[in-house]
């Protein structure tokens, strides 16, 4: 569910969902171990941790995309044939 909320002339998009079960239990002890003040806070953390996943992952794969081709000595004999 997305709501759209105004705050100080802004658009602020609004998401509201529950957690349940061992996601709740998550959060709960981020606030309870004092990592976090509220629920909010540890999704924020969450998705942000997501996201510099996200970029190293993305940054792995650019640096070895077909490198068992580029570091195959058949793939070098195929080449002096040109």
């Amino acid at each position: 569910m997305l709501n759209t909320q105004i705050a100080h002339g802004d658009c602020v998009p609004i998401v509201n969902f529950a957690l349940e079960g061992e996601l709740e239990n998550i959060v709960a002890w981020y606030i309870r171990n004092g990592l976090a003040t509220s629920k909010a806070e540890v999704i924020r953390m969450g998705l942000l941790k997501l996201g510099q996943e996200r970029e190293r992952i993305g940054t792995f794969i650019a640096k070895n995309a077909n490198r068992d081709i580029w570091e195959d000595p058949k793939e070098d004999a195929a080449w002096d044939k040109y």
